[in-house]
């Protein structure tokens, strides 16, 4: 998405019009750097779980329910 501002940008400026510069470099920057995951994915999840935790119903298990 980052990519199609930036040549929709690039499209503009023959035009006179474009992205201020600060965020294009910043824009620019962002798509330079690798993207990082907040937390790793773990590989199973426990059947039991903590009490402040609420497990959230799976759809593939979900049997005579209809879509909407």
């Amino acid at each position: 998405m980052i990519n199609d501002l930036l040549q929709m940008d690039a499209f503009a400026r023959r035009f006179g019009c474009a992205l201020n510069p600060k965020l294009r470099s910043a824009m620019e920057a962002d798509q330079r750097w690798p993207s990082k995951a907040a937390a790793p994915v773990p590989d199973a999840v426990p059947e039991v779980l903590p009490d402040n935790a609420v497990r959230f119903p799976d759809p593939a298990r979900a049997e005579g329910q209809k879509r909407a």
